[in-house]
This record gives structure tokens, sequence and C-alpha cells, in this order.
């Protein structure tokens, strides 16, 4: 049996997968309780460690937060940022 290695995303490459603005997907989580703001950080509350959230290092972005491809991250975003009206 071959394990398949896990992909990570970004917060703000999941807002691309889901067609939203980073910013709200970053409100939505946050309300949520997956993450929260700390000074110019945002960082995992226990629930987005256990939802698979971790840390990655960037050479020239810093530490930030990833999440497993097919977490429920995804969908749970996905089904509960509301759509936005056009006009």
């Amino acid at each position: 049996m071959v394990d398949n290695p896990v992909s990570f995303f970004s917060t703000t490459q999941l807002a691309k997968k889901l067609n939203r603005d980073a910013k709200d997907v970053f409100s939505l989580l946050s309300e949520r309780g997956w993450i929260r703001r700390e000074g110019k950080a945002w960082r995992l509350s226990p629930k987005g460690e256990f939802e698979g959230g971790r840390y990655t290092q960037h050479e020239k972005f810093g530490e930030y937060i990833v999440w497993p491809e097919g977490t429920e991250a995804v969908s749970y975003t996905h089904l509960t940022l509301p759509t936005t009206p056009y006009v």
C-alpha cells in the first residue's frame, strides 16, 4: 500500500480555489474559531489545528498557515461563505 502525499495550501490559495476574496475567507475562519489575529499575524486556534491547519515557513513571506488538501476547511468554507448578490 502506497501513501499518497498530502498537499497543503495557504488560506489565500484556499480563497482562490473558492473564487472568493482572501479577506473574506480569513474573516470567516476567524469567526468560526479556526484562526485568530495576534498583532499582524494569523495564528491557529486549537480548532484550526484539529481541522488540519499547520504552519509553514517561507523565505520571502515568513510563517503562515496552510491547510491540507481535502480538509473540511474547503467544504466548510465553501458552504458557509455568503454569496455576493449581483447588482
